[in-house]
């Protein structure tokens, strides 16, 4: 029932049109007679102009039903193109694409030129690098055994000890070191893995609301990725949904803002160094992805073409 309403109000005016010509093409060729409540259908002779009506509103209904969104979008400069692991837009000389599996899956180590976004909390804890019912803690587990993770949480706080950092109680006694949410940590190649990667603090974590991620975190932390690519030399991300799960972002909204934030960056100053932008939605076999495919395609086509027009 939600798909026929969601069909019914995307197609609403063929809708209407393929009513109008049935009622036509009824009127064209048919009278009603007798009582209300027992209706006679009577033939009659062809009414030309009825039937005219009716027949131009159908084949219209029926072609604007069958019209391509895609088609319409290329029109407009947003062309939306499928691709083996979902689809891909071309933005400027950039190419931003929403794929569909699992990250460490999908991300390519043997490209010399990409890198992988993994989120993290404000205090880059164990949560980060152990606990693979997170983006972050499934890569980590794919590439570094127990112990490696351990060490690579080692290199992690190396490079941190170099940040600023805000001592904040955790409520039951003990007190952790918060680095501030936007804040990324760039490795190239940890512990001899041929892996680049970025953990990136999308999530604050304090009493009483636990983890919770904001908006505005996002566009932060993905600025600072750029930066980081800008510096490295690197041209190729992938990334999760930031701030979805754990973070209490729906995933939906999540995966627009994610958008919304790599087009931004690739507008401002050094995104030209963003040449391939992946988004990559979580789905594990042949489950549901976490956010439904046909609307995951439907915000990259407005969204690419929001900021094709804005960029004019």
């Amino acid at each position: 029932m939600g798909f026929l309403k969601d069909l019914l109000l995307k197609q609403r005016y063929p809708a209407l049109l393929l009513v109008t010509g049935v009622l036509s093409l009824f009127a064209g060729n048919y009278s009603l007679s007798g009582k209300v409540t027992e209706p006679q259908i009577q033939r009659e002779p062809p009414r030309i102009l009825f039937n005219v009506l009716g027949l131009i509103c159908v084949l219209t209904s029926v072609g604007l039903f069958l019209l391509d969104e895609d088609f319409v979008a290329y029109r407009r400069g947003c062309k939306i193109s499928a691709t083996k692991t979902g689809f891909e837009a071309k933005f400027r000389d950039s190419t931003l694409a929403v794929e569909f599996g699992l990250l460490q899956d999908l991300y390519q180590p043997a490209d010399s030129g990409s890198v992988v976004v993994l989120p993290a909390n404000e205090f880059f804890d164990d949560r980060c690098f152990r606990d693979d019912r997170t983006a972050a803690g499934a890569f980590v587990g794919r590439y570094f055994s127990r112990e490696g993770a351990e060490r690579l949480k080692i290199l992690v706080h190396k490079e941190l000890n170099r940040r600023p950092a805000q001592t904040i109680s955790t409520g039951a006694g003990t007190t952790l070191s918060s680095y501030g949410v936007g804040t990324c940590v760039y490795l190239s190649q940890p512990l001899g893995q041929p892996v680049r990667m970025i953990f990136a603090a999308i999530a604050s974590d304090r009493v009483p609301h636990g983890l919770r991620a904001d908006l505005s975190t996002i566009f932060k932390a993905v600025e600072q990725v750029k930066c980081e690519l800008a510096n490295e030399r690197l041209s190729t991300l992938f990334t999760p949904l930031l701030g979805a799960g754990k973070g209490g972002v729906p995933a939906e909204i999540a995966l627009m803002i994610l958008v919304s934030a790599l087009l931004e960056a690739r507008c401002r100053d050094g995104g030209h160094h963003l040449r391939e932008m992946h988004v990559v939605v979580f789905q594990s076999g042949d489950k549901e992805p976490q956010v439904p495919k046909r609307k995951a395609k439907r915000a990259l086509r407005q969204l690419v073409s929001l900021y094709q027009e804005m960029s004019r």
